[in-house]
């Protein structure tokens, strides 16, 4: 990976059963071979790549700069979100003023109701004022007390 030898990565991460690692490089190459057939040269140094990197790094303030410093804040929102760290994802959202931002925060909540999440979803209803729903998400979570 330090060397930038992502094929020999990939394959290493197939042969240990990574799957989910091998997968991901697959689709980083991917990007590289899309970005060398549009601009030129082996494609690896396209910010798309860098950013992939980081995240499988778990870098992800490093991957959000890259995707910030491209103006493709919804690249940087996404990965957020495919990462399931929508707490950063919406904070980052609300930061930058996104015209979608009560869209994600209704598909956050669903989400978490989704995941069953019902106390997180609760406090995030409490925060926000609504404390008629706070206590039915408490309830059905079991927790009277709260």
């Amino acid at each position: 990976m330090e060397n930038k030898q992502l094929h020999i990565a990939e394959r290493s991460y197939s042969a240990l059963g990574d799957v989910s690692k091998a997968k991901f490089l697959r689709e980083t190459l991917d990007a590289a071979d899309n970005a060398a057939s549009e601009f030129g040269g082996d494609g690896l140094e396209s910010p798309e790549v860098w950013a992939r990197l980081y995240v499988l790094d778990k870098q992800f303030k490093a991957a959000e700069s890259i995707y910030l410093e491209q103006n493709q804040l919804d690249e940087a929102i996404k990965m957020y979100q495919r990462l399931h760290m929508w707490d950063e994802a919406l904070s980052l959202a609300e930061a930058k003023g996104h015209s979608n931002l009560e869209d994600m925060r209704t598909a956050h909540a669903k989400w978490l109701l989704e995941t069953g999440q019902e106390e997180t979803a609760g406090s995030i209803k409490e925060a926000e004022g609504d404390y008629r729903e706070a206590l039915d998400l408490y309830l059905r979570a079991g927790l009277a007390t709260r």
